[in-house]
């Protein structure tokens, strides 16, 4: 059996991932942390439902080397869930060093020129990395692929999502919120006339509205430039607008927190993380109102048959984290029948089949609604 390795592996995404492999895989899974008591703690839940055979847990320091080094002894594949960019250089090298697979949660360029410099090497050793995996990043460019298929010549390609979260006033602040301030720093890039663009006071105003499934309406969203996106023309070159567009988790997080957090970001750059990162934090517990859910939806338009056709995909779930984690392990199941398994450094929307990734989720409780429609 495939011995799989989880580092932050009794984290929100972490434990999800951990529960969802054993039930849909035959693998061995090692769930990992800085904490073995907290390690432990997940593994004697989890063994209430599965085989204690398949589980294990165990102390790990992701920012030591020689601590992951000897965690992979024995390893096929090690997935990085921890929620900091900076964990990628250590794991991904040790991960090198003794041959084994890698796979990825993150965001942030910094962290795939990091995986580029190492592709060599990568593939020299013959070691699939799979990076940009989960919701977003994750999903979109594997939409984008799976809606392509859909026309002869796909013309836009436009994603929306929607994150409204009901948070327990009691809950601790997880680490993931540093990165999602992180991410207020990126340029919003759109894709149209063959270049990439930023729209005029996209940071400061939404740029676009987007209608969602119900319960949802419609809500103003800002672009956010995810890497995966510079794959979507190459993948699909007929496509000549493209972008990924963020609804905030509620009105005061929209309207009031988000310019002070751009603003912060940008002036003080890393200084302004942590207190902002709180901020955001508060913002979302104090003002969360219903509906609660998360979206993901991918809307084209393109010709086929010489008729313009538009086609659409949207997915659901009540937890984020959820919609995070089932896309990962619905790659991983491809991934474990050989099915996408080859050399290579690779985003997770590049190298997954997307229509049955589409299935694979389905199957996991993500409500996914598709649409086509003649327009002309």
């Amino acid at each position: 059996m495939t011995q799989i390795l989880i580092l932050g592996g009794y984290g929100m995404t972490g434990s999800l991932l951990a529960r969802l492999l054993l039930e849909h895989t035959d693998a061995v899974v090692t769930i990992a942390g800085r904490s073995l008591t907290k390690a432990e703690t997940l593994k004697t839940e989890l063994a209430q439902t599965f085989s204690p055979g398949r589980i294990r847990a165990l102390a790990v320091d992701v920012e030591d080397i020689g601590s992951v080094r000897a965690a992979l002894d024995g390893i096929d594949l090690v997935v990085l869930a921890t929620s900091y960019a900076s964990h990628c250089a250590p794991v991904a090298i040790a991960a090198l060093e003794c041959n084994v697979d890698y796979l990825d949660l993150l965001y942030g360029p910094a962290k795939l020129k990091t995986l580029v410099r190492l592709t060599g090497e990568i593939e020299k050793r013959g070691l699939c990395f799979i990076s940009e995996a989960g919701f977003h990043p994750g999903l979109p460019l594997a939409l984008a692929r799976y809606l392509g298929a859909q026309f002869d010549r796909m013309e836009e390609v436009h994603f929306g999502c929607a994150i409204r979260m009901k948070i327990d006033p009691h809950m601790q602040m997880p680490e993931s919120i540093s990165e999602v301030v992180a991410a207020f720093s990126q340029r919003p890039l759109v894709y149209g006339d063959g270049r990439w663009m930023m729209p005029w006071l996209a940071w400061l105003w939404p740029y676009r509205r987007i209608a969602f499934a119900p319960p949802f309406r419609a809500f103003h969203c800002i672009p956010l430039f995810l890497q995966e996106l510079a794959l979507i023309p190459v993948e699909c070159p007929d496509v000549k607008e493209t972008a990924f567009y963020m609804a905030g988790f509620n009105w005061f997080v929209d309207w009031i927190l988000s310019p002070v957090i751009i603003l912060s970001v940008l002036v003080a750059q890393k200084a302004a993380i942590a207190p902002m990162g709180k901020l955001l934090f508060w913002g979302m517990k104090r003002f969360a109102r219903p509906p609660y859910g998360t979206q993901l939806v991918a809307d084209a338009q393109g010709m086929k048959e010489n008729s313009q056709w538009s086609a659409s995909v949207t997915l659901q779930h009540d937890d984020a984290y959820f919609l995070t984690a089932a896309p990962v392990v619905a790659l991983l199941k491809q991934y474990l029948d050989g099915g996408i398994r080859r050399p290579g450094l690779w985003m997770m929307g590049q190298i997954a089949d997307p229509a049955r990734l589409i299935r694979q989720m389905s199957e996991m409780g993500i409500r996914v609604e598709t649409q086509k429609n003649l327009r002309s």
